[in-house]
C-alpha cells in the first residue's frame, strides 16, 4: 500500500519549483535611455530563458545629452531622449559630472536593494567605478558591498587620470564579474583590458561575433551555459 507520506512527498515535488531572481540596476551607455537601454534588452532577448531569472532596472543618466547620439542609436530609436553619464573634457580627460552621477546613483541605492549592477559601454564604465567603490573599504561608504556582482558589456577603463588611479593598483577588483564585448567593437581591446583588472578567479568572459550592441547569447551555446552556472552562483 502506498503510504501517505509517500502520497505528500510525490505531491511536493510535483509541485513548480520558483525560479531563482536576481535584481539588477542597468546604466544605460552612452547618449541613450533607461527606455532605450531596456528596449535593447528585450530585442536581444539578453540572458534570458535561463534558470535565474534577471530582472534589470534600468535608470536614466544624471545629464541631458550635449550632443546627437551615435548614428545606429539615432536610426533605431530616433523619437527618444537621450542622456549621458558625464561629459568628458577633451584637454584633460576628466570626466565633467562624474561626482553629482555617483549622488544619482547612492539616491537609488537608498530607496531600492539590488543583487547586482550592470552597465553598457560608458554605463559599463561606470559600473567599474561602482565595482571598485564596492570592494575598497573607505573609498565611498555609499556603495561599498551594495552589489554581490557585476555585469559590463563593452566597457572600458576610465579615462579620467584621477578614477584611473583606481585600477591601476596590485589588487584584483574583487568582485564577481561578467565582461562581454564583441570581436568587430572597436573597444574591444579596452574591454580586454578592464575585464583583466578584476580578480580572474571570478570573472567570466563572452566574446560575441558583433559590434558595440547588448548581444543575444544562444541559449543552447556552452557561453550561455556558463554565464547562467555564475548567475546561480550569485543566488546563493
Amino acid at each position: 500500500p502506498i503510504s501517505t507520506v509517500s502520497v505528500l512527498y510525490c505531491l511536493v515535488a510535483a509541485l513548480p519549483t520558483k525560479m531563482p531572481k536576481l535584481r539588477v540596476l542597468c546604466l544605460p551607455g552612452w547618449r541613450t535611455s533607461a527606455d532605450i537601454m531596456n528596449m535593447q534588452i528585450k530585442l536581444s532577448s539578453f540572458m534570458q530563458g535561463g534558470n535565474v531569472e534577471l530582472d534589470f532596472c534600468p535608470i536614466d543618466h544624471t545629464f541631458p545629452a550635449k550632443g546627437p547620439p551615435d548614428e545606429s542609436i539615432q536610426k533605431f530609436f530616433p523619437n527618444e531622449k537621450y542622456y549621458e553619464w558625464w561629459d568628458m573634457d577633451k584637454d584633460t580627460k576628466k570626466y565633467v559630472g562624474v561626482e553629482q552621477t555617483l549622488d544619482r546613483v547612492a539616491e537609488f541605492l537608498n530607496k531600492e536593494k539590488y543583487d547586482g549592477v550592470m552597465g553598457f559601454s560608458q554605463g559599463a564604465t561606470l559600473t567599474s567605478l561602482l565595482s571598485v567603490l564596492c570592494t575598497k573599504e573607505g573609498a565611498d561608504p555609499r556603495f561599498f558591498q551594495r552589489f554581490r556582482f557585476a555585469i559590463m558589456i563593452a566597457g572600458f577603463v576610465p579615462r579620467d587620470p584621477d578614477l584611473r588611479q583606481h585600477f591601476q593598483q596590485d589588487n584584483a577588483i574583487a568582485l564577481p564579474s561578467i565582461h562581454i564585448w564583441g570581436s568587430a567593437d572597436k573597444l574591444a581591446l579596452a574591454s580586454a583590458t578592464l575585464a583583466r583588472k578584476f580578480d580572474q578567479k571570478a570573472v567570466q568572459l563572452h566574446i560575441h561575433q558583433g559590434d558595440h550592441i547588448i548581444p543575444n547569447i544562444p541559449k543552447d551555446g556552452e557561453a550561455f551555459a556558463k554565464l547562467q552556472q555564475f548567475l546561480e552562483q550569485q543566488c546563493c
